[in-house]
């Protein structure tokens, strides 16, 4: 799954494609893949268990959170609070163009 957003990502990147355009490719990528995750945390029991990791498999992983019960989020942004850390994250975004696009 991770490869599949890395990979539209850098598509818009090359394409000279700003910050919203990388989180609406990403946004879109991850409800094309929701269908297959639950395969995929499958085969991930299979492929990343190993004696000598040091984490659980992702697909359990997973598993575990979603048996969680949900609890109302501790902190919470308001649309401007928001709105100042995407501008404040903005001056970076030419560096991190050049680096998805290298």
């Amino acid at each position: 799954m991770r490869a599949s957003i890395d990979t539209v990502v850098r598509r818009e990147a090359r394409a000279g494609n700003g910050m919203p355009a990388w989180h609406d490719a990403a946004r879109v990528a991850r409800t094309n893949l929701a269908a297959n995750l639950p395969v995929l945390r499958r085969l991930s029991r299979h492929t990343e268990t190993s004696l000598y990791a040091s984490h659980p498999p992702a697909g359990l992983r997973a598993e575990m959170l979603e048996q969680r019960p949900r609890l109302a989020a501790a902190v919470t942004l308001t649309e401007a609070e928001a709105a100042h850390i995407d501008e404040e994250l903005a001056v970076h975004q030419r560096r991190v163009l050049r680096e998805l696009t290298a």
